[in-house]
């Protein structure tokens, strides 16, 4: 397993509320400590995106590295994740849709019909960012960017890095496409406006050879107990499901 490079993909760290219509994407925080514990067992090295971008860029095929993804910036983050990296000294990397900072998730409860959840504010994401967490960007409101013509693109992409870096006084460098939406136009406005990477909901383990821009994640959900968790990460389970999604 020597070598190894993975991205994880949470959203909420919290006991999903009776009527969320995706519970799924919502990991216990008990179970979020076993599983942090089990990284720390496994021999693994927590980094953020960035820190694993730049071992990408150094060709370094050595590590075992793991990058913690957050998906959207949700506050349960601050309250229930933050205090168990904190214990593990984990960094971890948090994207925020740039518009929605410190209010709720529109975009589930219009799209889905979900239950509203409080997005962390400017306040609460600069404590985490001087507890090593890196910032990235979800874009401007959480639109699906394949949709939308080549100016709503590159003010979704570019407005939010503006906005971000503005509010907490820190480069944003990489991106995360909201939904997983992700063309050959959409990443070339994400290089074009210098992110450094971007990163989608395709499954598997990442490698040297892998598009910057099209990064892979295993995602952890509700029913990922301490053994699938395990075979998640040090098996080709998600390389896999990756190649399945191709066809």
């Amino acid at each position: 397993m020597k070598g190894k490079k993975i991205i994880l993909m949470y959203h909420n760290i919290a006991n999903p509320p009776y009527r969320a219509k995706m519970k799924g994407l919502y990991v216990l925080p008990s179970m979020f400590k076993v599983q942090m514990w089990l990284l720390k067992f496994l021999g693994f090295k927590v980094v953020t995106v960035k820190a694993l971008v730049e071992q990408m860029y150094a060709n370094n095929d050595t590590d075992n590295l793991v990058a913690l993804t957050f998906d959207d910036g949700y506050e349960d983050f601050y309250k229930n994740a933050m205090p168990i990296l904190a214990q593990y000294r984990y960094p971890a990397t948090v994207f925020v849709v740039s518009s929605l900072i410190g209010k709720t998730n529109e975009w589930d409860v219009s799209r889905y019909g979900g239950v509203v959840e409080r997005l962390m504010d400017v306040q609460q994401l600069k404590e985490i960012k001087q507890m090593g967490v890196e910032i990235g960007s979800h874009s401007l409101s959480h639109k699906d960017l394949t949709l939308l013509d080549d100016d709503g693109l590159k003010t979704e992409i570019m407005d939010s890095k503006k906005q971000i870096e503005d509010l907490l006084q820190i480069p944003v460098e990489t991106f995360c496409y909201p939904f997983g939406g992700c063309n050959e136009r959409v990443k070339d406005v994400v290089r074009a406006v210098h992110y450094k990477s971007g990163i989608g909901t395709k499954r598997g383990s990442v490698y040297l050879s892998d598009d910057l821009f099209d990064l892979r994640r295993i995602p952890v959900r509700l029913n990922t107990h301490p053994l699938l968790f395990i075979y998640k990460i040090i098996s080709a389970y998600e390389d896999k499901k990756g190649r399945c999604e191709r066809h």
